[in-house]
């Protein structure tokens, strides 16, 4: 009966840290694709600006109403706010 405990804590762990991983990268997807937008719309390319806003927006509108949205909505903070940082240095 403890193995079985055991057996099942080990996959409960790694489907919480799979799930994570997912998260972050889903994450810096969106806000890679946000300024991929803003860099479109700069160039008057509103075609494309718009094809990556809506990407970034299709990502952003999966984590409505999960229990991951507050840590989706930090990552994404970070990694849009990292973008704009690195490019002003």
């Amino acid at each position: 009966m403890q193995k079985i405990s055991n057996i099942l804590f080990i996959a409960v762990v790694l489907i919480f840290f799979v799930s994570c991983g997912s998260v972050d990268k889903d994450a810096k997807e969106a806000a890679r694709f946000a300024k991929e937008s803003v860099e479109h719309s700069k160039k008057h390319d509103l075609d494309a600006a718009a094809d990556a806003f809506a990407k970034s927006q299709e990502i952003i509108a999966s984590y409505r109403e999960k229990p991951e949205t507050a840590e989706f909505d930090s990552l994404f903070a970070t990694y849009l706010v990292e973008d704009i940082t690195t490019e002003e240095k």
